[in-house]
């Protein structure tokens, strides 16, 4: 009988289309984007609504909360960076993949 960690994993896989390359690359990119911008408009949401106040007390910054225009810019250059950087992350996988290939 198989275990319910390995059902979650062949469902995984099935999404990728049973490719471990893609599994592990474009999973473990869309893991980290999924939970950063989770986690991060989480906070961006109490920075800019003041909402909710029991939070608020553990605001670090002194900035009462940013213009949008300022915000959009932010969001955008993160984006950017987050997106060019793991394609930094992906040359070592793809030049291991070539020379396993050989």
């Amino acid at each position: 009988m198989d275990s319910w960690a390995q059902s979650q994993w062949d469902a995984v896989l099935d999404f990728f289309g049973n490719d471990d390359f893609n599994a592990n690359v474009w999973g473990t990119f869309l893991v980290s984007f999924v939970a950063y911008w989770s986690l991060g408009g989480f906070f961006t949401f109490i920075d800019i609504t003041g909402k909710p106040k029991a939070l608020l007390k553990y605001k670090v910054q002194d900035v009462k909360s940013y213009p949008v225009r300022l915000l959009h810019m932010r969001i955008s250059l993160q984006t950017f960076n987050s997106l060019f950087m793991s394609l930094f992350s992906l040359l070592p996988i793809i030049l291991i993949r070539f020379k396993w290939s050989e």
